[in-house]
């Protein structure tokens, strides 16, 4: 049996989250059908999260909103704390 280690949380887990976007949710119906016939776990990978974070997900998406909206120009982590 082969085993992978992989930084991630469970699709599901995302799909539900507020941040996540619409695609991903229409999509979670489906993903528990597969995971109940596989009997697997369907992870969505921490590299695929805005600056690899799966815990800025929600605030990401708001971000993301504020800058379609003109509130904001751009976002982006810091690489040094301010003096």
């Amino acid at each position: 049996m082969r085993t992978m280690i992989i930084d991630g949380i469970s699709y599901s887990t995302y799909a539900s989250s507020e941040g996540a976007p619409q695609k991903i949710k229409i999509l979670k119906g489906f993903v528990d059908f597969l995971q109940t016939k596989l009997g697997a776990t369907l992870i969505y990978a921490a590299r695929n999260f805005p600056f690899d974070r799966p815990e800025l997900a929600d605030v990401y998406a708001i971000a993301d909103n504020l800058r379609e909206r003109g509130v904001l120009e751009s976002f982006f982590p810091r690489t040094q704390l301010p003096d």
